[in-house]
């Protein structure tokens, strides 16, 4: 078979894999309970961040956020396209599948964390304990709502993303201020 041959057929796979997805999403997914709870997964931690938000740092904190959406829809990308989990009620027939998670759970979760934890000692403990309630709690309750099924994944894994992720993060934007603030006293 041939390389053009090969990219046809691919083609047609994924096409006819996309026309299934619709479909389900169509006839099972849209409006379903479960669709319903990941509008407010969606919708909610917005409106409690709006509500809540520290003004003075409005800035830095959207950095985080948009890193957080980045990386999360960048991980769940590769994840969902190697088989290490799935999602049987989508919020859209699209991928990534998980957006109330990508785009919301996880990038205000960081953004509270650093808006309301200064120190980097108040940061770590608060970064953890909310990793714990995250990978321990919240994702064995979407698990057991079926929002999400693990095929070659561990919350264990997820842990330790969420502290790399939140690490990272917060030691990239104090970076950039550091960086900026030398370049304004230069």
């Amino acid at each position: 078979m041939t390389n053009r041959e090969f990219v046809h057929r691919i083609r047609q796979y994924e096409q006819e894999k996309s026309h299934l997805e619709i479909n389900q999403w169509l006839h099972h997914d849209l409006f379903s309970a479960r669709w319903w709870l990941l509008l407010l997964f969606l919708i909610v931690p917005w409106v409690i961040w709006m509500l809540l938000r520290k003004k003075e740092l409005y800035l830095e904190s959207a950095f985080i956020g948009c890193y957080a959406i980045a990386l999360t829809l960048f991980i769940d990308s590769i994840g969902s396209q190697f088989n290490f989990w799935r999602y049987p009620t989508k919020f859209l027939p699209v991928i990534p599948s998980a957006l109330p998670f990508d785009l919301s759970l996880v990038p205000v979760m960081f953004m509270f964390i650093y808006q309301y934890c200064q120190s980097w000692r108040t940061y770590w403990k608060t970064l953890l304990v909310i990793s714990l309630m995250y990978a321990f709690i919240g994702e064995p309750v979407c698990i057991y709502l079926q929002l999400v099924i693990y095929i070659n994944w561990s919350i264990y894994y997820s842990f330790g993303y969420y502290l790399i992720v939140g690490f990272s993060a917060r030691a990239l934007v104090l970076l950039l201020k550091r960086k900026r603030k030398e370049k304004e006293t230069v």
